[in-house]
């Protein structure tokens, strides 16, 4: 089986429930397993999966501490709530981190979803897509503009500011890859169009997935932009074994946990699962839909030793 020289993993850390050391250890064992990056989702309290009273590390402060376990793999956000946090002073926590990073920042953004945290926190969440995303749009105006390290003024619906200075820039240049998290095809695309490198999807077939990329393609064209510019990712969880029947205990197992049947986890999660063999042919469906990265969640116990295990048994073909 023949995989693709242009495709990329990443461990998206699930930082619910868990404590800083085993955040450290899963990074640690990302990079020595030759993994692109670990990324962490911008959550601030209990997910649906985990009961209340269980820890929640913030994302960025995390980011920051685990930069100073690693020296090669990248850090990443997937992604940064915009709401949580004025967009002038994200300009100038990115640029930080990928100045104590050596340049190995990947900054992913997304408009937010998850009301009830928003509001359990006194953050305002505007109810319609629209302002979401039209926040987003103008956060990314300011956020590029102040990466640049010129005094910058900015005046829109959402957001202004007056003479901001983000120092130190960042180290890479023209400035850290933009993801922007989202498939929504009415509004959160065109943001991906205008602004990003890089656009996150999940729980999606590949089959809708190639769609989607069809019609991202077409708004990339409208702003004179190539498709190629903007890389396509998806999370996904993987439940893996030496064969489909250990695979399926795994998931089972976690789906259980979740108080999920099979079916009813598989139609809501769409994971990927199997033996090894079939690991990689499903990953290889959503490379011909044209995902160029997969963020891999792995989940329910053993991390570790999944995360070896793929790296050993699947990422091969695709290198």
């Amino acid at each position: 089986m023949v995989g693709n020289r242009n495709v990329d993993f990443g461990i998206r850390l699930e930082a619910d429930g868990r404590s800083f050391g085993d955040l450290a250890r899963e990074t640690t064992l990302a990079e020595e397993l030759g993994y692109h990056a670990i990324w962490m989702n911008d959550h601030l309290m209990y997910s649906a999966y985990k009961p209340f009273g269980q820890p929640q590390p913030e994302c960025w402060t995390t980011l920051t501490a685990l930069a100073a376990h690693t020296r090669r793999i990248r850090l990443g956000t997937m992604a940064s709530c915009n709401l949580f946090r004025y967009p002038s002073l994200v300009a100038k926590m990115a640029s930080t981190l990928d100045v104590i990073c050596g340049g190995r920042l990947e900054f992913g953004i997304g408009t937010g979803w998850m009301e009830r945290e928003a509001k359990a926190y006194g953050i305002t969440f505007p109810s319609k897509a629209s302002e979401r995303t039209g926040r987003l749009d103008e956060a990314l105006m300011i956020i590029k503009e102040m990466w640049g390290g010129d005094r910058s003024s900015f005046t829109g619906e959402y957001y202004r500011i007056d003479g901001a200075v983000c120092l130190p820039i960042p180290v890479q240049k023209p400035h850290p890859p933009i993801w922007v998290g989202g498939m929504g095809e009415r509004f959160t695309f065109r943001v991906v169009a205008r602004h990003a490198d890089g656009c996150n999807m999940y729980k999606i077939l590949p089959d809708e997935c190639k769609r989607k990329n069809q019609v991202l393609d077409s708004l990339l064209k409208a702003e004179e932009r190539r498709p190629e510019e903007v890389r396509r990712s998806i999370q996904i969880r993987v439940f893996i074994g030496p064969s489909e029947q250990k695979a399926l205990e795994k998931m089972d197992r976690f789906a259980r946990s979740s108080g999920l049947s099979r079916e009813q986890f598989v139609e809501q999660e769409k994971p990927v699962w199997g033996s090894f063999e079939q690991c990689v042919a499903t990953l290889q469906n959503y490379v011909d839909a044209g995902i160029s990265y997969f963020n891999i969640v792995f989940k329910g116990g053993e991390e570790l030793e999944k995360m070896r295990l793929f790296a050993e048994k699947v990422a091969p073909f695709f290198k």
